[in-house]
């Protein structure tokens, strides 16, 4: 049987797990923040490297570009639907993968109100409300 080449893909670092790890910790803890409590309108918090950039309202239509040194470049955007992450400069393509979060499915799974793009170090947060 012969390897599978995957082309330019290099295995995950112990560092890299660790960095997924935190990321799912913290989104874990403000889930469940959020979940006891809350105003009742639903907001967006947007997140660059772990400092808070602004906060939207939810429902609340527009579009936000985030360009970052070394060319970083995340364009979310804010619809009557949700929120999702258009476009990115990162190569994994996760964070646009992941589609649009809504109030609705808030706290479905784990993870359902956040979209991360760790290579950017870009956060989405679906907050607030009841």
């Amino acid at each position: 049987m012969q390897a599978q080449n995957y082309g330019d893909v290099t295995p995950m670092k112990k560092a890299d797990l660790v960095v997924i790890g935190i990321v799912f910790a913290v989104a874990i803890l403000f889930s469940l923040i959020f979940a006891m409590g809350g105003s009742d309108e639903g907001i967006i918090n947007i997140y660059v490297d772990n400092d808070l950039y602004t906060t939207v309202p939810f429902y609340e239509e527009t579009t936000l570009v985030i360009e970052q040194e070394g060319g970083c470049r995340n364009i979310i955007v804010v619809t009557e639907e949700g929120v999702f992450m258009e476009s990115s400069t990162c190569e994994n393509q996760v964070c646009v993968d992941q589609g649009v979060i809504r109030y609705e499915n808030r706290g479905s799974f784990i993870g359902a109100n956040w979209i991360i793009c760790l290579p950017n170090k870009v956060s989405i947060e679906l907050a607030g409300g009841k």
